[in-house]
C-alpha cells in the first residue's frame, strides 16, 4: 500500500489518495463546464480517462459538446454499486443541495 499527497487545481488542497495493489477503483466525479461553470456528474473506473474523454468530445450528450471541463471534485469507492449510489444520490436534489454546500466550505465555489 501507497500513500501519496500531492496539490491540484488553483485551490491548492492536499489530497490524500491510496492506491491499494490489485484492487480496482470506482470514481464519482463532479467536472465543471469552463464557460458556463455548469457541473456534469457521472462515475468511471478510470478518472483520467473519462476527462480526457470529455474534453476531446468523447463524453456523454451533456458534455460532448466541445467545451473545456475540469475536475473540482472527486469521491474513490472499492464498490461499483456504492459508487453508482452515490452518483444518484449527488444528482438528486438533496444530494445535490448537500454537494453544493460541501464544495462551497471546502473550495470557496459556488454554483
Amino acid at each position: 500500500m501507497k500513500l501519496i499527497f500531492h496539490f491540484t487545481g488553483p485551490y491548492k488542497f492536499v489530497i490524500c489518495k491510496i492506491i491499494l495493489d490489485n484492487i480496482h477503483m470506482y470514481y464519482v466525479y463532479v467536472l465543471q463546464n469552463n464557460t458556463s461553470n455548469k457541473w456534469y456528474i457521472g462515475y468511471t473506473s478510470n478518472l483520467r480517462q473519462i476527462i480526457s474523454d470529455h474534453n476531446n468530445s468523447k463524453g456523454g450528450k451533456t458534455t460532448r459538446q466541445g467545451i473545456s471541463w475540469k475536475l473540482i471534485y472527486y469521491e474513490a469507492y472499492l464498490n461499483k454499486g456504492d459508487a453508482t449510489g452515490r452518483e444518484i444520490f449527488l444528482k438528486s436534489g438533496s444530494g445535490y443541495r448537500l454537494l453544493n454546500k460541501q464544495l462551497f466550505h471546502y473550495l470557496n465555489l459556488k454554483k
